[in-house]
């Protein structure tokens, strides 16, 4: 599907899980599936997740609004603050977190779009469900299947 006109998108499906706070800003519908984008409120300490991952089909980008994050990209550790964007190719491997006691807010965005339904799927898996590490084996791996997410070393 083409899009051939602008749009302007002011409120987006919201999301919780695990102490985070997500917006839909944009979805793969919306933008002929060029994109899609998420709003991510960061709970203090949050990993997602805590061991190195790649997309298989996706290209994704995201900028730190507020706070601080850190990111792992291929076994090298980088400090993002405030106004800090970074690019991360399908088939990197990468993990991220908030490494402090504060919240923190970044604006993700993926190309092709349709990566923004990953939150939905995971706070509907999660809905009345303590994110206990039994829940969480549960319910990632068929998700991380569905969306094409592998952990370091299961190939691009």
């Amino acid at each position: 599907m083409h899009v051939n006109k602008a749009t302007v998108f002011r409120e987006g499906a919201v999301y919780e899980a695990m102490g985070n706070r997500m917006t839909v800003r944009l979805t793969a519908e919306a933008t002929g599936g060029v994109c899609g984008s998420i709003d991510f409120e960061v709970a203090p300490g949050f990993r997602a997740p805590p061991v190195p991952h790649h997309h298989q089909h996706e290209d994704w980008w995201g900028q730190v609004l507020d706070g601080e994050l850190a990111i792992e990209l291929d076994g090298v550790v980088h400090a993002l603050d405030a106004g800090a964007t970074v690019f991360v190719p399908r088939g990197v491997n990468f993990r991220w977190w908030n490494p402090t006691p504060r919240p923190a807010r970044w604006l993700l965005v993926w190309s092709p779009g349709g990566f923004e339904r990953y939150f939905g799927d995971v706070g509907e898996a999660l809905a009345g469900r303590a994110p206990t590490p039994e829940v969480l084996a549960a319910v990632v791996p068929p998700l991380w299947a569905r969306y094409g997410l592998r952990v370091a070393g299961e190939g691009a």
